[in-house]
């Protein structure tokens, strides 16, 4: 039961600081060289873009797993 609660508090969590991302954050950054082609199409739309929003948190809070994330350097 807990376990459950905790998951559904990390996914209303989630949905709020997606709608609370700053734009000044998601307009230099969601681009290339940051993001392929690819990864833009598909974290622009329902359901990754929340995705985005989580790798965004990731790299704001931990800077040294934005140096390079899967052969790319994310900011």
């Amino acid at each position: 039961m807990t376990l459950l609660l905790g998951l559904m508090l990390s996914l209303v969590l989630i949905i709020v600081m997606h709608i609370l991302m700053p734009k000044n954050v998601l307009k230099p950054y969601f681009k290339e060289p940051y993001f392929g082609l690819g990864g833009i199409a598909m974290f622009t739309g329902f359901p990754f873009g929340y995705m985005r929003t989580i790798i965004f948190i990731m790299v704001l809070d931990f800077p040294a797993k934005g140096k390079n994330r899967g052969g790319r350097k994310y900011l």
